[in-house]
């Protein structure tokens, strides 16, 4: 996990194996959400599945690194 996308400032770590699982969990919907939105700008965008697949995995790219410069 990259603590460096799109957040600033102190980031709380967690202590304890219960917190480290929702902080895990909590991540993983984010980044379910974030996969959810990049789906549906590709299927505005082409009909085709593999085509899909090509624009969700570059989405992913621009959006990480643009994460960097945050």
């Amino acid at each position: 996990m990259r603590i460096e996308l799109t957040h600033k400032g102190f980031a709380h770590i967690p202590q304890t194996d219960w917190a480290c699982e929702r902080a895990l969990e909590s991540y993983r919907r984010y980044e379910a959400q974030m996969d959810a939105t990049f789906k549906e700008l590709a299927e505005e965008r082409s009909t085709d599945k593999e085509t899909h697949s090509c624009i969700v995995r570059e989405i992913w790219k621009l959006f990480r690194a643009s994460s960097h410069h945050v």
